[in-house]
């Protein structure tokens, strides 16, 4: 639906009106704006914004550029601090989006996100962004396992809580926070 909006956009005496430019002389030019408007569905399209939703409207409103990433992470951490997890998901979508991304910034996005996931009840989509860490180099790795104990929990999924709980331990014995969420959950049981 948008690319056919882009696309007429892009033949119109509208757009080239606007940017005072003769598009009708310049096919090269009409190929550049063609594949810009597909690299931008496309990105909004894989940061999961559909059309029309109150999603879409944010991304509209975020430029998305390379080195936006941090920019896109403070404004996160910020709305993360506002206890707004919803706008947190969809920004840390989008710096996840992002190529490249250093380690340490796509590693802290998907951490963060998860953990976003998590607060919104989305237990499912935060054992995924956990899983996705354990096979990277991310300097917490205890807390990344009790996260995904916290969803297996809050999912119902008691056995893989218990042993993410115990792997979070086993990498880090003498966390305190690893070890007050270890007591709580087997107490309850």
């Amino acid at each position: 639906m948008k690319l056919k909006k882009y696309a007429s956009r892009l033949n119109s005496r509208v757009l080239s009106n606007h940017f005072e430019l003769p598009v009708s002389k310049s096919p090269a030019l009409i190929a550049l704006l063609v594949a810009t408007a597909l690299v931008m569905a496309a990105q909004s399209a894989s940061a999961g914004f559909g059309g029309g939703d109150k999603e879409s409207k944010l991304s509209g409103h975020l430029n998305v550029q390379p080195d936006r990433a941090e920019n896109l992470m403070s404004r996160a951490e910020e709305q993360w601090q506002a206890g707004n997890h919803a706008f947190v998901v969809r920004t840390l979508t989008i710096v996840l989006s992002i190529a490249p991304l250093t380690e340490e910034v796509h590693s802290t996005a998907l951490f963060n996100r998860g953990n976003a996931f998590l607060h919104l009840d989305k237990a499912e989509r935060a054992i995924s962004d956990f899983e996705a860490l354990m096979d990277r180099a991310y300097p917490r790795m205890e807390l990344v396992y009790l996260m995904h104990a916290m969803a297996h929990e809050k999912k119902g999924d008691l056995a893989k809580a218990a042993n993410s709980y115990v792997r979070a331990l086993q990498i880090s014995p003498e966390n305190r926070l690893v070890m007050q969420h270890m007591e709580r959950f087997f107490h309850k049981r």
